[in-house]
């Protein structure tokens, strides 16, 4: 589907309605792959999309521009939004732009032997009629994002992205729901680069935008203030008073320590979100436990070690960086011998967690009533201890 955005500014979507895993994370709205073309005196393609939808993208260029096109611009190196790009470059001629890293790994992944490259760096400009496209990056990030000034446009590429399939392509038009997308989206995707996020925040502070288009999801128009604000907030390791409890149970004695944790943690006025392994997603509870000040884990031990599902949840969340402002609790249940909770806790402590350890967290077989007042006053105090 085409949408003109504004004269001679157009968003190309391609639409994956029944894709539901996405680099291994599970995407159950599908996701949608965002083109952009701008024409001019020298007519521009903002990212490409996957080669299933190149016959597509063709149609839309032949009808919009007669196939002109003078400048690709490739925002970022994953294939999902350059697999088309070397045989648009054959069929046009196109000069591609890109970053020094972006054209190393585009050397890698094409023949670009006979390709013509501009390389840009953050700040720097081109004129391609009457108007001028500015470049924002950052030297540790491997993306561009490239600004329209006298549009006000700014094409973020996965900056402020969703996995989302609709045919309505306006914030407004989805509604309030599409930040916690955004949420999502960020914590399981852009989370490691948060550092960098915030310096190219920090640039985009200074700039007029009317819309900010990235390559998934849908456009930011009414809710960019919001957007920006909620993207600060999630880079800078903000918390709010939220505990996430997380867990894996076979015979239900791991669940009733979870129940019974929460149950205290909300007499103390925190707000408690469970997670059961197996049933949630990742990648939500991710996006729960990106701003939230408490993460407890729990895990019955199975062959001296955590259960497989918890040992997943643990490999996962290392490679995202989660920011260490937050207060980390393991618990869980055993028969012959307790393993999981100290495998967790050095897990946290790795992390940078604050850990709070009991030895009521820990139980053989299954906590009895007297056991579970004791793991809800646990809940209660520990809703009293900051990072």
């Amino acid at each position: 589907m085409v949408l003109k955005i504004k004269d001679n500014i157009y968003c190309m979507s391609f639409i994956e309605w029944k894709i539901r895993e996405y680099k291994g994370l599970d995407i159950n709205k599908g996701t949608t792959y965002n083109s952009y073309l701008i024409l001019d005196k020298n007519n521009v393609l903002i990212d490409t999309t996957r080669m299933k939808y190149f016959d597509e993208l063709l149609l839309y260029l032949k009808d919009i521009a007669n196939l002109k096109l003078d400048y690709i611009i490739s925002n970022h190196i994953s294939l999902d939004h350059n697999e088309c790009i070397g045989k648009l470059v054959e069929l046009t001629g196109a000069k591609v732009i890109t970053t020094k890293i972006g054209k190393y790994y585009l050397d890698a992944q094409f023949d670009t032997k006979d390709w013509e490259f501009v390389i840009v760096n953050n700040g720097d400009e081109i004129n391609i009629g009457n108007r001028t496209l500015k470049f924002i990056t950052d030297d540790k990030f491997g993306h561009v994002l490239t600004y329209c000034i006298e549009d006000e446009i700014l094409f973020s590429n996965e900056l402020f992205g969703q996995h989302v399939a609709y045919k309505e392509k306006i914030d407004a038009d989805i509604g309030h729901k599409i930040i916690l997308e955004a949420k999502e989206y960020f914590a399981n995707i852009l989370l490691p680069h948060k550092n960098s996020i915030l310096k190219i925040l920090s640039i985009l502070k200074d700039l007029n935008l009317e819309y900010i288009c990235p390559s998934h999801g849908v456009i930011w128009r009414k809710m960019i203030d919001e957007i920006l604000t909620k993207y600060r907030i999630w880079s800078s390791g903000f918390h709010k008073n939220t505990a996430v409890i997380v867990y894996a149970t076979i015979h239900y004695s791991t669940e009733k320590i979870a129940r019974a944790l929460g149950e205290g943690l909300a007499d103390g006025g925190v707000n408690v979100i469970y997670h059961r392994l197996g049933t949630s997603s990742l990648n939500i509870i991710i996006r729960d436990i990106l701003d939230a000040k408490y993460v407890l884990i729990g895990s019955p031990t199975i062959n001296m070690n955590v259960h497989p599902k918890v040992g997943m949840l643990l490999t996962y969340i290392e490679g995202l960086k989660l920011d260490n402002k937050k207060i980390g609790v393991a618990f869980g249940s055993y028969g012959w011998k307790e393993c999981a909770t100290k495998k967790i806790n050095e897990f946290f402590k790795k992390l940078g967690f604050k850990v709070v350890d009991d030895e009521i967290l820990a139980f053989r077989f299954t906590p009895r009533e007297d056991n579970i007042k004791k793991i809800k006053e646990f809940g209660r105090k520990l809703a009293k201890i900051e990072v």
